[in-house]
């Protein structure tokens, strides 16, 4: 998967002149504690490198999975109207890109961000979008703090519900859906505590009588227990830039995210979705599988002519 065109024009511009081995150093901070879960936010971007640092080495990552959980949800949702956006704790704006690019019917866009110098650089970057992002509304302000928030058709939350408190979290998925007039997104990296923290939000979402759009092919218990975990993956290729900023040569990386999507009306839900890697050998293909019965291991054969030719294409986190 590639930025648009677009984006990757207006991140050039906006690191053009950058030394970008200085900001190696920053790029791995920032780096270690996303992977160590601590609670970050704009903690962790406290100057003009780190936010530089960001753009270069974290917003294509969560470009590509967002981008990746809203091509899921429009396949299942279908002719749904999607107009307007809320993007909620959107950094820069990421998760509007990837929007945009799913729903072509967008009209409206609303950024809630609490780092002035994110949106700043956030309508940098839309300067070089079309009309939809460049007359975006931003709006400066903490999520903890308010009170409601205007409705629209799309809410999504993409990596920031980990910077709050439990208690806050909650008080946001319940404004969050409240505001939402047909999808409620919710993104998390695809570590042990993300997947807690979308596994506790679909109770939440559930119980508040919404319906599961995905990932899940059914509204019961998530049968994910013990050491395992439910989390997808989205490979990305890594620009010039990036590989330097992260002093790597592999020219691509996967990110690795949970989600859930859930919807006012109910949708009809693919019956299975592959949680890991197809086990891909000469005669045989090993899927595991989690169904509306629960998790199941299914081995396809190349006797069974239909299901091999379909098998042989399908990846990690694709409906069967």
């Amino acid at each position: 998967m590639n930025l648009p065109a677009e984006l990757g024009l207006a991140m050039s511009k906006a690191l053009d002149g950058v030394d970008h081995r200085a900001l190696s150093d920053v790029a791995n901070e920032i780096s270690t504690a996303y992977r160590a879960q601590r609670r970050s936010g704009s903690a962790y971007l406290t100057s003009h490198a780190h936010r530089l640092a960001y753009l270069a080495v974290r917003l294509p990552a969560t470009y590509a999975a967002v981008l990746s959980a809203c091509s899921y949800t429009a396949d299942i949702v279908g002719d749904v109207p999607i107009r307007s956006c809320l993007d909620l704790g959107a950094g820069p704006g990421t998760a509007s890109w990837a929007v945009a690019q799913t729903w072509s019917r967008i009209e409206r866009v609303t950024h809630v961000e609490r780092d002035d110098d994110l949106i700043r650089l956030g309508k940098q970057l839309a300067a070089q979008g079309d009309d939809r992002l460049k007359n975006a509304d931003w709006q400066c302000a903490d999520l903890t703090a308010l009170e409601t928030l205007e409705s629209h058709d799309l809410v999504i939350c993409s990596y920031a519900i980990g910077e709050l408190t439990e208690a806050d979290r909650d008080r946001l998925v319940e404004k969050a859906w409240s505001a939402a007039r047909a999808l409620l997104i919710l993104i998390e990296p695809g570590t042990v505590p993300g997947f807690q923290r979308i596994l506790s939000a679909r109770h939440q979402l559930l119980e508040a009588g919404a319906h599961l759009v995905a990932p899940c092919p059914h509204e019961d218990a998530c049968p994910m227990t013990g050491v395992d975990w439910c989390h997808f993956a989205q490979r990305l290729d890594r620009s010039a830039i990036h590989r330097q900023i992260k002093s790597v040569d592999l020219g691509y990386e996967d990110e690795k995210y949970a989600y859930v999507v859930v919807a006012r009306d109910e949708v009809v839900r693919p019956t299975a979705r592959v949680l890991r890697h197809p086990q891909k050998r000469s005669g045989h293909t090993h899927l595991s599988l989690c169904t509306i019965e629960g998790i199941e291991n299914r081995t396809v054969t190349r006797s069974q002519k239909s299901d091999w030719k379909r098998v042989r294409r399908t990846g990690w986190g694709d409906t069967w």
